[in-house]
């Protein structure tokens, strides 16, 4: 289950993130007039832009970003409250709560990417050689920590029930 320190830890982020994603769009929009009329549309792996586009581009971005805010947040919502119910029962309320916190960090993994990338469209920057690699690492770092604990909290699951069948074994 998630602790009161880990939510609270998470309920920060959220807002981080929010803020995020809220500065991802207005500030383009703030600034239209100083933004290029030409801006990068597409970066190659090397983070070096590679395709322009008239700066109404950073339209879809900013569509974008709002979309994956929504959806994000609707994720996160809906797991917290199945995490919560008093129906969940402990062993899917364990992997809730991994899932949870999941998808808080990704929110926020992703958020940050969109801003960055918003960020050296408007102002005509390369992304920089290891923008890719961060990314990936921040966007599938938390998938892989999800796995792992569930990997290993259904092997505690599965020992627990092989125990239990044991035990009934020797009673009989």
């Amino acid at each position: 289950m998630v602790t009161e320190k880990i939510q609270k830890v998470c309920k920060i982020l959220q807002r981080i993130t929010l803020l995020i994603g809220i500065f991802t769009i207005i500030l383009p929009i703030v600034f239209w007039n100083r933004i290029p009329e030409v801006i990068p549309s597409h970066y190659n792996a090397a983070g070096i832009p590679d395709q322009y586009s008239d700066k109404g581009i950073l339209i879809f971005i900013l569509f974008m970003v709002a979309l994956l805010m929504g959806i994000m947040s609707i994720a996160v919502y809906y797991v917290k409250q199945e995490m919560t119910s008093k129906y969940v029962k402990e062993a899917n309320a364990s992997q809730m709560s991994a899932a949870y916190i999941m998808l808080v960090f990704m929110n926020f993994a992703i958020q940050c990417i969109f801003a960055y990338i918003t960020y050296c469209s408007a102002t005509a920057r390369n992304l920089g050689k290891f923008f890719l690699i961060f990314a990936v690492i921040l966007v599938f770092v938390p998938i892989v920590v999800f796995m792992i604990y569930g990997y290993k909290n259904e092997k505690k699951r599965f020992n627990y029930n092989i125990y239990i069948i044991n035990t009934l074994d020797h009673n009989w």
